[in-house]
Protein backbone atom coordinates (compact mmCIF):
# COMPACT_ATOMS: atom_id res chain seq x y z
CA UNK A 1 0.00 0.00 0.00
CA UNK A 2 0.86 3.63 -0.67
CA UNK A 3 3.34 5.46 2.28
CA UNK A 4 0.97 8.84 2.27
CA UNK A 5 -2.48 6.20 1.67
CA UNK A 6 -1.44 4.62 5.10
CA UNK A 7 -0.89 7.88 6.89
CA UNK A 8 -4.42 9.47 5.77
CA UNK A 9 -5.83 6.46 6.76
CA UNK A 10 -3.98 6.39 10.42
CA UNK A 11 -4.94 10.02 10.70
CA UNK A 12 -8.43 9.49 9.74
CA UNK A 13 -8.71 6.60 12.46
CA UNK A 14 -6.78 8.69 15.05
CA UNK A 15 -9.09 11.63 14.48
CA UNK A 16 -12.35 9.17 14.73
CA UNK A 17 -11.65 7.81 18.10
CA UNK A 18 -10.31 11.54 19.79
CA UNK A 19 -13.79 12.83 18.54
CA UNK A 20 -15.59 9.62 19.61
CA UNK A 21 -14.13 10.28 22.92
CA UNK A 22 -14.97 14.06 23.08
CA UNK A 23 -18.55 13.60 22.20
CA UNK A 24 -18.58 10.63 24.66
CA UNK A 25 -17.85 12.91 27.49
CA UNK A 26 -19.97 15.82 25.91
CA UNK A 27 -23.00 13.50 26.31
CA UNK A 28 -22.41 11.92 29.53
CA UNK A 29 -22.04 15.83 30.96
CA UNK A 30 -24.96 16.80 29.50
CA UNK A 31 -27.06 14.10 30.50
CA UNK A 32 -25.63 14.50 34.00
CA UNK A 33 -26.54 18.32 34.14
CA UNK A 34 -30.23 17.44 32.66
CA UNK A 35 -30.49 15.19 35.13
CA UNK A 36 -29.92 17.56 37.89
CA UNK A 37 -32.23 20.31 36.15
CA UNK A 38 -34.56 17.89 36.06
CA UNK A 39 -34.43 16.09 39.36
CA UNK A 40 -37.40 17.49 41.20
CA UNK A 41 -37.22 18.89 44.53
CA UNK A 42 -38.41 16.66 47.56
CA UNK A 43 -41.22 19.07 48.45
CA UNK A 44 -42.03 20.21 44.83
CA UNK A 45 -45.84 18.82 43.88
CA UNK A 46 -45.37 16.91 41.01
CA UNK A 47 -46.68 19.13 37.82
CA UNK A 48 -49.71 17.93 36.32
CA UNK A 49 -50.39 16.54 32.61
CA UNK A 50 -51.05 18.84 29.37
CA UNK A 51 -54.60 19.18 29.46
CA UNK A 52 -55.64 18.05 25.85
CA UNK A 53 -58.05 21.15 24.69
CA UNK A 54 -60.42 19.69 22.23
CA UNK A 55 -62.54 22.47 21.14
CA UNK A 56 -59.38 24.29 19.89
CA UNK A 57 -58.04 20.99 18.08
CA UNK A 58 -61.64 21.02 16.78
CA UNK A 59 -61.57 25.01 15.93
CA UNK A 60 -57.81 24.74 14.24
CA UNK A 61 -59.03 21.71 12.11
CA UNK A 62 -62.11 23.18 11.07
CA UNK A 63 -60.98 25.35 8.56
CA UNK A 64 -58.80 22.84 6.90
CA UNK A 65 -61.98 20.37 6.45
CA UNK A 66 -63.72 23.55 5.14
CA UNK A 67 -61.08 23.95 2.59
CA UNK A 68 -61.61 20.08 1.84
CA UNK A 69 -65.10 20.39 1.36
CA UNK A 70 -64.59 23.45 -0.80
CA UNK A 71 -62.50 21.95 -3.27
CA UNK A 72 -64.71 18.80 -3.28
CA UNK A 73 -67.58 20.81 -3.82
CA UNK A 74 -65.90 22.65 -6.99
CA UNK A 75 -64.42 19.39 -8.28
CA UNK A 76 -67.87 18.38 -8.68
CA UNK A 77 -69.25 21.41 -10.12
CA UNK A 78 -66.24 21.94 -12.69
CA UNK A 79 -66.83 19.34 -14.42
CA UNK A 80 -67.21 15.74 -12.97
CA UNK A 81 -70.39 14.91 -14.35
CA UNK A 82 -69.67 17.33 -17.26
CA UNK A 83 -66.77 15.60 -18.04
CA UNK A 84 -68.26 12.24 -17.97
CA UNK A 85 -70.88 13.47 -20.46
CA UNK A 86 -68.34 14.83 -22.94
CA UNK A 87 -66.50 11.49 -22.41
CA UNK A 88 -69.00 9.02 -23.28
CA UNK A 89 -70.04 11.29 -26.24
CA UNK A 90 -66.02 10.83 -27.08
CA UNK A 91 -66.18 7.20 -26.79
CA UNK A 92 -68.59 7.71 -29.90
CA UNK A 93 -66.88 9.75 -32.03
CA UNK A 94 -68.93 13.04 -31.23
CA UNK A 95 -67.78 16.09 -30.06
CA UNK A 96 -70.41 17.13 -28.06
CA UNK A 97 -69.70 20.92 -26.97
CA UNK A 98 -73.92 21.24 -25.73
CA UNK A 99 -73.20 20.15 -22.21
CA UNK A 100 -73.94 23.88 -21.14
CA UNK A 101 -76.98 24.20 -22.97
CA UNK A 102 -78.38 20.20 -22.02
CA UNK A 103 -77.47 21.09 -18.27
CA UNK A 104 -79.68 24.38 -18.74
CA UNK A 105 -82.64 22.59 -20.08
CA UNK A 106 -81.99 19.65 -17.87
CA UNK A 107 -82.50 22.01 -14.73
CA UNK A 108 -85.96 23.01 -15.89
CA UNK A 109 -86.70 19.22 -16.15
CA UNK A 110 -85.27 19.34 -12.22
CA UNK A 111 -87.26 22.68 -11.20
CA UNK A 112 -90.43 21.09 -12.93
CA UNK A 113 -90.74 18.13 -10.81
CA UNK A 114 -90.42 19.69 -7.42
CA UNK A 115 -92.50 22.60 -8.11
CA UNK A 116 -95.55 20.60 -9.23
CA UNK A 117 -94.95 17.37 -7.04
CA UNK A 118 -94.43 19.63 -3.46
CA UNK A 119 -96.55 16.89 -2.09
CA UNK A 120 -93.95 13.76 -2.38
CA UNK A 121 -91.81 12.68 0.40
CA UNK A 122 -88.29 13.22 0.30
CA UNK A 123 -87.39 9.80 -0.24
CA UNK A 124 -89.69 9.50 -3.64
CA UNK A 125 -89.21 13.75 -5.06
CA UNK A 126 -85.34 13.59 -4.83
CA UNK A 127 -84.99 10.72 -7.02
CA UNK A 128 -87.78 12.05 -9.01
CA UNK A 129 -86.35 15.39 -9.30
CA UNK A 130 -83.02 13.44 -10.62
CA UNK A 131 -85.11 11.48 -13.13
CA UNK A 132 -86.52 14.80 -14.43
CA UNK A 133 -83.17 16.52 -14.93
CA UNK A 134 -81.97 13.50 -16.81
CA UNK A 135 -84.96 13.12 -19.23
CA UNK A 136 -85.17 16.62 -20.14
CA UNK A 137 -80.73 16.35 -20.66
CA UNK A 138 -81.03 13.38 -22.80
CA UNK A 139 -84.43 14.87 -25.23
CA UNK A 140 -82.50 17.76 -25.55
CA UNK A 141 -79.13 16.10 -26.25
CA UNK A 142 -80.90 13.61 -28.82
CA UNK A 143 -82.01 16.51 -31.38
CA UNK A 144 -78.59 17.04 -32.80
CA UNK A 145 -77.97 13.58 -32.41
CA UNK A 146 -80.80 12.69 -34.88
CA UNK A 147 -79.45 15.76 -37.26
CA UNK A 148 -75.72 14.29 -37.43
CA UNK A 149 -77.23 10.55 -37.97
CA UNK A 150 -80.19 11.16 -39.89
CA UNK A 151 -79.39 14.47 -41.42
CA UNK A 152 -75.50 14.56 -41.59
CA UNK A 153 -75.56 17.78 -39.70
CA UNK A 154 -71.99 18.50 -38.10
CA UNK A 155 -72.57 17.31 -34.16
CA UNK A 156 -70.54 21.10 -33.10
CA UNK A 157 -72.42 22.78 -35.38
CA UNK A 158 -75.95 22.08 -33.84
CA UNK A 159 -74.78 21.39 -30.13
CA UNK A 160 -73.47 25.29 -30.07
CA UNK A 161 -76.57 26.42 -31.23
CA UNK A 162 -78.60 24.61 -29.27
CA UNK A 163 -76.90 26.33 -26.43
CA UNK A 164 -77.63 29.40 -27.61
CA UNK A 165 -81.52 27.85 -27.71
CA UNK A 166 -81.63 26.83 -24.42
CA UNK A 167 -80.13 29.99 -22.98
CA UNK A 168 -83.48 31.74 -24.92
CA UNK A 169 -85.83 29.17 -24.00
CA UNK A 170 -84.98 29.55 -20.45
CA UNK A 171 -84.76 33.16 -20.20
CA UNK A 172 -87.94 33.62 -21.63
CA UNK A 173 -89.59 30.47 -19.74
CA UNK A 174 -88.03 32.37 -16.11
CA UNK A 175 -89.44 35.97 -17.26
CA UNK A 176 -93.08 35.59 -18.53
CA UNK A 177 -93.74 31.70 -17.32
CA UNK A 178 -91.90 30.78 -14.08
CA UNK A 179 -91.59 33.68 -12.49
CA UNK A 180 -93.30 34.22 -9.07
CA UNK A 181 -96.06 37.26 -10.04
CA UNK A 182 -94.53 39.22 -6.57
CA UNK A 183 -91.17 39.17 -7.94
CA UNK A 184 -89.22 41.08 -10.24
CA UNK A 185 -85.80 38.73 -10.32
CA UNK A 186 -86.15 36.06 -13.20
CA UNK A 187 -86.74 32.89 -11.02
CA UNK A 188 -88.90 30.59 -9.17
CA UNK A 189 -89.96 29.95 -6.19
CA UNK A 190 -87.87 28.14 -3.49
CA UNK A 191 -88.36 24.29 -3.60
CA UNK A 192 -89.87 23.00 -0.71
CA UNK A 193 -87.68 21.25 2.08
CA UNK A 194 -88.08 17.71 0.56
CA UNK A 195 -86.28 18.47 -2.93
CA UNK A 196 -83.20 19.71 -1.09
CA UNK A 197 -80.08 17.57 -1.29
CA UNK A 198 -79.06 16.51 2.19
CA UNK A 199 -76.08 18.47 2.60
CA UNK A 200 -72.46 16.55 3.93
CA UNK A 201 -72.71 18.06 7.03
CA UNK A 202 -76.06 16.87 7.64
CA UNK A 203 -75.22 12.80 6.57
CA UNK A 204 -72.20 12.99 8.99
CA UNK A 205 -73.79 14.22 12.00
CA UNK A 206 -76.60 11.26 12.04
CA UNK A 207 -73.08 9.74 12.27
CA UNK A 208 -71.88 11.71 15.10
CA UNK A 209 -69.21 13.57 13.32
CA UNK A 210 -69.21 17.40 12.96
CA UNK A 211 -67.68 19.38 9.55
CA UNK A 212 -68.39 22.64 8.76
CA UNK A 213 -71.31 23.71 6.84
CA UNK A 214 -70.41 23.96 3.03
CA UNK A 215 -72.27 23.77 -0.20
CA UNK A 216 -70.76 20.17 -0.07
CA UNK A 217 -74.38 17.72 -0.96
CA UNK A 218 -75.27 13.73 -1.99
CA UNK A 219 -74.57 15.11 -5.34
CA UNK A 220 -71.00 14.50 -4.89
CA UNK A 221 -71.61 11.24 -3.97
CA UNK A 222 -74.28 10.91 -7.44
CA UNK A 223 -71.26 11.73 -9.79
CA UNK A 224 -68.72 8.71 -8.37
CA UNK A 225 -71.65 6.52 -8.92
CA UNK A 226 -72.11 8.19 -12.51
CA UNK A 227 -68.50 7.24 -13.08
CA UNK A 228 -68.46 3.32 -12.06
CA UNK A 229 -71.93 3.20 -14.22
CA UNK A 230 -70.22 4.97 -17.25
CA UNK A 231 -66.94 2.48 -16.37
CA UNK A 232 -68.60 -0.49 -16.41
CA UNK A 233 -71.11 0.75 -19.25
CA UNK A 234 -68.96 1.24 -21.84
CA UNK A 235 -66.08 -1.68 -20.95
CA UNK A 236 -68.20 -4.43 -19.84
CA UNK A 237 -71.53 -4.06 -22.14
CA UNK A 238 -72.60 -5.14 -25.47
CA UNK A 239 -73.36 -1.68 -25.95
CA UNK A 240 -70.40 -0.09 -24.50
CA UNK A 241 -68.48 -2.06 -27.45
CA UNK A 242 -71.04 -1.04 -29.92
CA UNK A 243 -70.52 2.89 -28.58
CA UNK A 244 -66.47 2.38 -28.36
CA UNK A 245 -66.69 0.36 -32.31
CA UNK A 246 -68.88 2.74 -34.02
CA UNK A 247 -66.52 5.67 -32.11
CA UNK A 248 -63.03 4.13 -34.06
CA UNK A 249 -64.90 2.71 -37.25
CA UNK A 250 -68.36 3.53 -38.69
CA UNK A 251 -67.60 0.78 -41.43
CA UNK A 252 -66.42 -1.55 -39.19
CA UNK A 253 -69.45 -1.04 -36.84
CA UNK A 254 -71.85 -1.30 -40.49
CA UNK A 255 -70.01 -4.49 -41.31
CA UNK A 256 -70.34 -6.37 -38.10
CA UNK A 257 -74.42 -5.58 -38.38
CA UNK A 258 -74.37 -2.14 -36.00
CA UNK A 259 -76.25 0.68 -36.39
CA UNK A 260 -74.22 4.00 -36.61
CA UNK A 261 -77.30 5.97 -36.65
CA UNK A 262 -78.76 4.07 -33.83
CA UNK A 263 -75.95 4.02 -31.60
CA UNK A 264 -75.20 8.34 -32.10
CA UNK A 265 -78.64 9.02 -31.00
CA UNK A 266 -77.80 6.75 -27.74
CA UNK A 267 -74.60 8.36 -27.24
CA UNK A 268 -76.02 11.57 -27.07
CA UNK A 269 -79.08 10.73 -25.34
CA UNK A 270 -76.76 9.29 -22.82
CA UNK A 271 -74.34 12.34 -22.53
CA UNK A 272 -77.75 14.57 -22.29
CA UNK A 273 -78.61 12.67 -19.46
CA UNK A 274 -75.41 12.64 -17.50
CA UNK A 275 -75.06 16.77 -18.24
CA UNK A 276 -78.01 16.64 -15.99
CA UNK A 277 -75.84 15.70 -13.04
CA UNK A 278 -74.56 19.53 -12.76
CA UNK A 279 -78.22 20.72 -12.80
CA UNK A 280 -79.22 18.58 -10.18
CA UNK A 281 -76.05 19.72 -7.78
CA UNK A 282 -76.83 23.40 -8.64
CA UNK A 283 -80.91 23.38 -8.83
CA UNK A 284 -81.60 20.80 -5.66
CA UNK A 285 -78.40 20.91 -4.50
CA UNK A 286 -77.33 25.08 -3.67
CA UNK A 287 -79.88 26.78 -5.03
CA UNK A 288 -83.13 24.89 -4.27
CA UNK A 289 -84.93 27.45 -7.08
CA UNK A 290 -84.40 27.25 -11.18
CA UNK A 291 -82.37 30.49 -11.79
CA UNK A 292 -80.86 32.33 -14.86
CA UNK A 293 -77.05 30.83 -15.60
CA UNK A 294 -76.70 28.00 -12.84
CA UNK A 295 -74.59 26.61 -14.66
CA UNK A 296 -71.59 29.24 -14.93
CA UNK A 297 -69.91 27.38 -17.58
CA UNK A 298 -68.94 24.46 -16.42
CA UNK A 299 -70.79 22.59 -19.27
CA UNK A 300 -67.53 24.06 -21.05
CA UNK A 301 -65.17 22.98 -17.82
CA UNK A 302 -66.77 19.81 -19.05
CA UNK A 303 -64.88 19.63 -22.17
CA UNK A 304 -61.21 20.49 -20.76
CA UNK A 305 -61.74 17.92 -17.87
CA UNK A 306 -62.32 15.25 -20.38
CA UNK A 307 -59.45 16.14 -23.14
CA UNK A 308 -57.21 15.57 -19.66
CA UNK A 309 -58.66 12.46 -18.47
CA UNK A 310 -58.87 10.93 -21.58
CA UNK A 311 -62.03 10.01 -22.27
CA UNK A 312 -61.94 7.82 -19.54
CA UNK A 313 -63.77 7.84 -16.03
CA UNK A 314 -60.57 7.58 -14.08
CA UNK A 315 -58.69 9.96 -15.84
CA UNK A 316 -62.18 12.44 -15.18
CA UNK A 317 -61.76 12.11 -11.62
CA UNK A 318 -58.90 12.88 -11.87
CA UNK A 319 -58.51 15.90 -13.72
CA UNK A 320 -61.65 17.35 -12.27
CA UNK A 321 -59.45 17.23 -8.73
CA UNK A 322 -56.63 19.08 -10.56
CA UNK A 323 -59.67 22.01 -11.86
CA UNK A 324 -61.05 22.05 -8.33
CA UNK A 325 -57.74 22.70 -7.02
CA UNK A 326 -57.11 25.21 -9.28
CA UNK A 327 -60.46 26.66 -9.06
CA UNK A 328 -60.64 26.98 -5.52
CA UNK A 329 -56.72 27.96 -5.27
CA UNK A 330 -56.86 30.85 -7.43
CA UNK A 331 -60.22 31.80 -5.37
CA UNK A 332 -57.65 32.04 -2.13
CA UNK A 333 -54.70 33.43 -4.03
CA UNK A 334 -56.81 36.56 -5.49
CA UNK A 335 -58.29 36.80 -1.96
CA UNK A 336 -55.04 36.48 0.14
CA UNK A 337 -52.52 38.20 -2.41
CA UNK A 338 -54.81 41.38 -3.80
CA UNK A 339 -51.25 42.37 -5.71
CA UNK A 340 -52.12 39.86 -7.85
CA UNK A 341 -55.10 40.22 -10.06
CA UNK A 342 -57.64 37.86 -11.90
CA UNK A 343 -55.60 37.50 -15.19
CA UNK A 344 -52.48 36.44 -13.56
CA UNK A 345 -54.63 34.10 -11.98
CA UNK A 346 -56.00 32.34 -15.20
CA UNK A 347 -52.70 32.63 -16.59
CA UNK A 348 -51.56 30.35 -14.35
CA UNK A 349 -54.02 28.27 -14.50
CA UNK A 350 -53.62 28.20 -17.91
CA UNK A 351 -50.18 26.92 -18.07
CA UNK A 352 -50.95 23.78 -15.45
CA UNK A 353 -53.27 23.36 -17.89
CA UNK A 354 -50.88 23.44 -21.15
CA UNK A 355 -48.26 21.77 -19.61
CA UNK A 356 -50.20 18.49 -17.78
CA UNK A 357 -51.95 18.45 -21.32
CA UNK A 358 -48.48 18.11 -22.61
CA UNK A 359 -46.80 15.66 -20.12
CA UNK A 360 -48.59 13.02 -22.41
CA UNK A 361 -47.20 13.93 -25.71
CA UNK A 362 -43.67 14.23 -23.58
CA UNK A 363 -44.14 10.42 -22.48
CA UNK A 364 -46.27 8.88 -24.73
CA UNK A 365 -43.08 7.45 -27.64
CA UNK A 366 -40.63 6.60 -24.67
CA UNK A 367 -43.62 4.34 -23.03
CA UNK A 368 -44.76 3.09 -25.77
CA UNK A 369 -40.91 1.89 -27.00
CA UNK A 370 -40.97 0.43 -23.59
CA UNK A 371 -43.82 -1.26 -23.57
CA UNK A 372 -42.80 -2.98 -26.91
CA UNK A 373 -39.77 -4.23 -25.71
CA UNK A 374 -41.48 -6.20 -22.75
CA UNK A 375 -43.03 -9.15 -24.35
CA UNK A 376 -40.10 -9.56 -27.48
CA UNK A 377 -37.93 -9.82 -23.95
CA UNK A 378 -40.82 -12.21 -22.39
CA UNK A 379 -40.19 -14.16 -25.93
CA UNK A 380 -36.54 -14.35 -26.02
CA UNK A 381 -36.18 -15.66 -22.09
Amino acid sequence: MDPLLKRFLACFALSAIVISAAAGDSEAATRKKKQATLRPAASAPRPEPPRVDAQAIARDTAPVAADFARWVENLDQSGQVAGLAVAIAFRAGLFNIGGEGQAYVAGLGAALVCLKLPFLPAWLLIPAGIAGAALAGALWAVVPGYLQAKRGSHIVITTIMFNWLATTLMAYLLVNVLREPQSMQPETRNFTAAAHLPQAHELLALLGLKMPVTPLNLSFVLALACAAGVWILVWRTRLGYAIRTVGESPEAAIYGGLSPARIIMIAMALSGALAGGLAVNEIMGSQHRLILDFTAGYGFVGIAVALMGRAHPAGVILASILFGCLYQGGTELAFEQPLITRDMIVVIQGLVVLFAGALEGLFRRPLAALLARAPSRKAEG
